[in-house]
């Protein structure tokens, strides 16, 4: 074999590259969160027994993996998330001090109720339910889904915004 085409097996086209992240990307973004159904609890989950769901809430149980965190060895992590009502918007947005830069994560944050079974806690005191010591615990990876769910939950869907504005909304002009 001639130096010429080792060197051009071993240099993938620009288009090799591109594509597999493209593809990537394309499947992230058409990730969402399932629809709620009824039943019961997943057995792997551990409700805190003092935990109060609001009825008629969506709630959404997560496992993550122990890899997928920054502190494999604790092993899998969990917690037990539903959107935000106006308290708690409230009190993230205190907690971010009103700048800009940490409310996201502040409002992400505040949607967590339980984590590793016990109920979260806001208080600063070390244990296994404080809220900030489990969040610097599960990573970047696993903040970045809570950041995702936050949306989601948050957010309408585009179909949602489709019919509101199409089947919604009359627009007219007042008298003149």
């Amino acid at each position: 074999m001639n130096e010429e085409s080792d060197t051009t097996a071993a240099t993938p086209t620009t288009d090799a590259i591109a594509e597999p992240v493209v593809e990537a990307n394309s499947q992230v973004a058409k990730i969402d969160l399932p629809d709620a159904t009824d039943g019961a609890v997943p057995a792997w989950v551990k409700v805190p027994p003092d935990l109060k769901i609001p009825r008629n809430k969506q709630v959404i149980y997560l496992r993550f993996r122990a890899d997928m965190t920054d502190t494999p060895a604790k092993g899998e992590r969990q917690a037990i998330i539903w959107s935000n009502n106006l308290g708690d918007q409230k009190l993230a947005i205190m907690r971010s001090d009103r700048d800009p830069n940490k409310m996201a994560e502040q409002m992400a944050k505040q949607m967590i109720r339980s984590v590793d079974g016990v109920a979260a806690d806001w208080t600063g005191e070390p244990g296994i339910g404080n809220i900030d010591v489990w969040w610097d615990a599960i990573g970047p990876k696993c903040r970045s889904i809570l950041d995702r769910l936050f949306v989601q939950l948050h957010v309408a869907k585009q179909t949602e915004l489709t019919d509101f504005f199409e089947n919604c909304v009359a627009v007219r002009l007042a008298g003149g």
